[in-house]
């Protein structure tokens, strides 16, 4: 092979190698679309199972039935907490959670549209935004709730859900919650 042959399949090489990497890095499953995409998804679905399990009345709230979307889609930490405060609300009649966690809400909206991701350290925020069919007040200006995730083992988890429009520092976040009402203070 002759020099210029060798720098012009040098110069293909250094330019598929940069345009490899840059595909690579918009098709990153870290990626904040990629985020956006699976929370999306899993409100669309969850928002189905929330309207089935209104209408079965069979006594079981919606966030059980998300325990099985796509072989459970929280961490670990966050489902064991869920399912001891079932437990506990068994056991003392009183339930821990009143409202639906995963919505922020003991009437939901007619849908769930995930508007925005932001990323820190490796967690990503979602913000999701309810919407009614009717106007409902104060309802629609803010994130409904703000979903946090990370990437485990290739897969979204949720690790988190935010509540914004909470006035209690013991009610900002569902695990904080959750430990809060097992340990109160």
């Amino acid at each position: 092979m002759n020099a210029p042959t060798r720098k012009i399949t040098l110069v293909f090489c250094i330019l598929l190698w940069g345009v490899c990497t840059l595909q690579a890095q918009k098709e990153s499953p870290n990626s904040e679309q990629s985020c956006l995409h699976f929370t999306q998804a899993f409100y669309n679905w969850y928002t189905t199972q929330v309207f089935k399990s209104l209408k079965a009345k069979n006594g079981k709230a919606a966030w059980h039935a998300a325990l099985s979307y796509e072989g459970n889609p929280f961490s670990r930490e966050l489902t064991r907490a869920l399912i001891e405060s079932d437990a506990e609300a068994k056991t003392d009649g009183d339930p821990v959670l009143d409202f639906d966690p995963i919505l922020n809400s003991q009437d939901p909206a007619n849908r769930y549209v995930v508007r925005s991701v932001t990323s820190n350290n490796g967690r990503y925020w979602a913000a999701v935004y309810g919407v009614w069919s009717r106007v409902v007040s104060d309802r629609g200006k803010g994130p409904q709730v703000v979903a946090e995730l990370m990437r485990n083992d290739g897969r979204w988890e949720f690790v988190n859900f935010h509540y914004p429009d909470n006035t209690s520092p013991n009610n900002e976040n569902l695990l904080r919650m959750l430990r809060f009402q097992s340990h109160p203070r």
